[in-house]
Formats: C-alpha cells, sequence, structure tokens
C-alpha cells in the first residue's frame, strides 16, 4: 500500500471516528444541562384601569407587578406568586399543581378576593432567564387566556441561596406598591 493511501484510510477513521462520538457527547450534554427554575421571576401586566373608571385617553396606563418565587426540593416544584392587587395591598398566595417536565413549567394560582375565587393557569417554556407562556382563567364565565413573560430576578445579595428570600423590591408580604404619578 502506498502512504498516500494509508493516510487517506487513517483520515476517513479519524472523521468517522467523530462522527460516531459527536452526537453522543451532545446527547450527554443536552441532557446535563437541566432548565433551572428556583428563584425569584417578574412580570409586569397592564390593568385597565381607563375603561374600568371611564378616564379619558391622556390618562396614564398602571402596571401590576407580579412575582413568582419558586423552589425545586429534589422532583418537587413549590412556590408562592405575589401580585400587587391595589397600592398598598398584595396578594400573596402559594401555588399548586406546580411541574416542571424537561423546559417546561406549568402551576396553578387560586385567589379569594372579595368573596370570588379567581383561578389561574400557568404555563410556559423555561430558557435560561425567561419563562414564556400562557395564563388560562376565566371571566365572566367565559375562559380567557393571556401570554405572559417572566424575567428571573437578579438578587442583590450573593450570600443566600437562589429561592430563599424576596428580591430587592419585594416585602415578605408581596411586591412593593408602584409609585403613582403625581397630578399636575
Amino acid at each position: 500500500m502506498r502512504p498516500t493511501q494509508l493516510k487517506l484510510r487513517s483520515i476517513r477513521r479519524i472523521i468517522l471516528l467523530w462522527a460516531l462520538v459527536l452526537p453522543c457527547l451532545a446527547v450527554q450534554l443536552r441532557a446535563q444541562t437541566k432548565p433551572d427554575p428556583v428563584g425569584p421571576w417578574s412580570w409586569t401586566s397592564p390593568l385597565p384601569l381607563k375603561a374600568t373608571i371611564g378616564a379619558p385617553s391622556s390618562f396614564p396606563a398602571f402596571q401590576r407587578k407580579t412575582t413568582l418565587m419558586l423552589k425545586l426540593d429534589g422532583d418537587k416544584l413549590t412556590g408562592t406568586i405575589f401580585t400587587q392587587l391595589s397600592q398598598p395591598r398584595t396578594n400573596a398566595v402559594p401555588i399548586t399543581d406546580a411541574k416542571l417536565e424537561g423546559d417546561m413549567l406549568s402551576f396553578t394560582a387560586t385567589r379569594e378576593l372579595n368573596g370570588q375565587r379567581y383561578v389561574q393557569k400557568f404555563s410556559g417554556k423555561l430558557r435560561g432567564d425567561t419563562i414564556k407562556g400562557k395564563i388560562q382563567f376565566g371571566r365572566d364565565g367565559q375562559p380567557q387566556s393571556a401570554d405572559w413573560v417572566a424575567q428571573r430576578v437578579v438578587q442583590a445579595s450573593q450570600d443566600s441561596p437562589r429561592g430563599q428570600t424576596p428580591p430587592a423590591g419585594v416585602r415578605k408580604d408581596g411586591p412593593a406598591p408602584p409609585q403613582l404619578p403625581r397630578a399636575p
């Protein structure tokens, strides 16, 4: 055999070996990188105050801030959702039916307000520091849904483990109320 043929045969073997090894490594790396839901997440939702109070279109829009604190104990996902209802009230409720399957997250939040029971079912895809999905709920007896996008809240203190203390701006009883615009 010629030296050129030996080199080609060696190169082909190396290429074949890498073609077999690389997919196995990719599968291993993908299996090892599980999404991490633990810690505080936050998002804002617009409040339909203009329609509710009949304010003029120049009336400033308000945002409702929601903070979700997630914990993972083994395979069990738990947490609390804090929603600011009105200044200075907040509503903190534990989540139920929480699941993390691969990168898909789901949970239910049930609130009681003025004798009414409100159930919201959250589902979303967890990618890095973002959860993006849908909220299903009922309004006036009709099923409704809305998009939600939560961002991981970076904690100010590195001393406390993730998910143990609320983020800055969140009190133990929920998020701090927003600053309302002052009249001119």
